[in-house]
């Protein structure tokens, strides 16, 4: 026999779980919204936004039990001794979760001129002829037409507009114009262009963005067709794709060169969207590749970087991601731009999310001094305040090692610190739930090859042979942090 038991805490349900990530503006104009008799016509409705209100942000006192919630909102029915009914508490709240939808789209709509454009024009196309229809659709094809940066989304606006204007099933003006077999061509044109570009995209992420698209023969998305249409394109990103097929003959090198060299004098071209994928795919590649010195893969990648910060192309509404700006930093001061990297770091620590901003400017900071080669300062800004974020504590963990291997090569004791470092070290890896396998793998392997080195110089027997062993395993491992930092270390020693 099945038994049905019903849940009376709403605590976990969808509506409570959405009402969560409201943030204080958001949950204020839900209660203009419901109190609107254009928009909402359920008075309970707004009782029960009411009894929900005190609750925010959490929802979580306890309280939000459905009986209760159910004497409040209905106290005629308590009075009349009727029972709960639990099925007047859920519709409510799905009722409440549509009027949140709503309220979403018509936001949606408010804040988008393109798509209000749009949804005139097809409501004016079934109409009588109105002035209107013609300031409308004259209004989204200009706008759409002189925007010389043109996206994959631009093309499909102008496609859409072209083909309902002149050729829609509901138009009034297809049998008017003399023209229609010119104005399907120029939508057709702008299809195939929204097509070539959409697709591009698609072969970016099948080849786990390294872009090498010339050699993806069972992709199945109609490479000849592709290819074809990508020579009769003019976008600049289409002439990006043809620059790669045209490279592939060439050497690794080579390529990301001719890369590299044709988005430096191309990108200003691009839509912004492209800018951004086009430049990730390369910065990608190149972090990927495995035939490039390890200092030339660095110096291309910096330079990679400072195009995208000249074109915000690593910024998402005014932020940077802590991942990006970290990145940047070790990578800048690795090859010894440290002066650019201070510069960047005064620049765009407050473009971070406020919470990691503090442990961000530690953390470059005593990054930044490690590299100049001023230790103590470097200890100073790591010791200050033990680290919390997952954002940076990984990476202060790492510094910290680095920081204590260099202690340990001065007439010092410090050898036994580190020591004993490199294992609590490996305790927290194996601990951490948060960090990826392969992140784990690259730090296990950085802690194993800096404690074989440090042990090379304290035993100082056959240096030179064994440092020559080092360095082949070292090169035979692929995953693993600080490569460029211990083949330095190798040749100090």
């Amino acid at each position: 026999m099945k038994f049905s038991v019903q849940r009376r805490s709403i605590e976990d349900s969808k509506l409570i779980q959405t009402l969560r990530g409201f943030s204080q503006k958001s949950i204020s104009e839900l209660g203009k919204w419901l109190d609107s008799p254009f928009c909402n016509s359920q008075k309970n409705l707004g009782d029960f936004y009411a009894l929900l209100l005190p609750h925010f942000p959490r929802f979580n006192s306890g309280n939000l039990d459905k009986v209760l919630l159910f004497d409040q909102l209905f106290p005629a029915s308590v009075e009349k001794e009727d029972s709960f009914k639990d099925k007047r508490i859920r519709n409510l709240m799905t009722d409440m979760l549509r009027q949140i939808e709503r309220m979403w789209v018509v936001q949606k709509l408010h804040n988008d001129r393109d798509l209000q454009l749009k949804l005139l024009g097809e409501i004016f196309l079934s109409k009588a002829e109105i002035p209107s229809f013609e300031r409308v659709f004259g209004e989204r094809l200009r706008a759409l037409q002189v925007n010389e940066k043109k996206s994959s989304e631009d093309l499909l606006g102008l496609y859409e507009t072209n083909a309902q204007t002149y050729f829609g099933a509901e138009s009034i003006h297809k049998k008017k114009l003399s023209v229609i077999p010119e104005a399907l061509h120029e939508a057709d044109r702008y299809l195939d262009e929204f097509y070539l570009l959409s697709k591009l995209r698609i072969l970016a992420e099948i080849n786990e963005r390294k872009y090498i698209v010339g050699r993806a023969k069972d992709t199945g998305i109609g490479m000849a067709h592709l290819n074809d249409l990508a020579k009769k394109s003019d976008h600049p990103v289409s002439r990006y794709y043809l620059s790669n097929l045209q490279n592939e003959a060439k050497t690794e090198l080579e390529q990301i060169r001719e890369k590299k060299n044709f988005y430096l004098a191309n990108h200003q071209d691009m839509p912004t969207n492209d800018q951004k994928d086009i430049l990730m795919l390369l910065i990608n590649q190149v972090m990927r590749n495995t035939f490039l010195n390890l200092r030339t893969k660095l110096e291309v990648l910096f330079e990679l970087f400072q195009t995208g910060l000249e074109n915000d192309a690593f910024l998402e509404g005014g932020k940077m991601t802590s991942t990006t700006f970290a990145n940047i930093v070790t990578v800048g001061n690795q090859i010894g731009q440290t002066a650019t990297i201070r510069q960047f770091i005064d620049t765009y620590l407050s473009r971070l999310l406020p919470e990691v901003a503090p442990e961000a400017r530690r953390w470059s900071l005593a990054h930044s001094c490690y590299y100049q080669g001023q230790l103590d300062n470097c200890q100073e800004y790591l010791d200050r305040k033990r680290f919390r974020s997952k954002a940076f504590e990984f990476r202060a963990r790492i510094l910290r090692l680095q920081f204590y291997f260099d202690r340990s090569l001065e007439p010092t004791r410090f050898s036994e610190v580190f020591m004993d470092y490199t294992y609590a070290f490996e305790q927290f890896i194996r601990r951490d739930s948060v960090s990826t396998e392969k992140r784990k793998e690259s730090t296990r392997n950085l802690i194993r090859f800096a404690r074989r080195l440090l042990l090379i110089r304290i035993k100082g027997n056959h240096i030179r042979e064994e440092i020559e062993c080092f360095r082949l395993d070292l090169e035979a491992v692929k995953n693993i942090h600080a490569k460029l930092w211990l083949m330095e270390r190798a040749d100090r020693i």
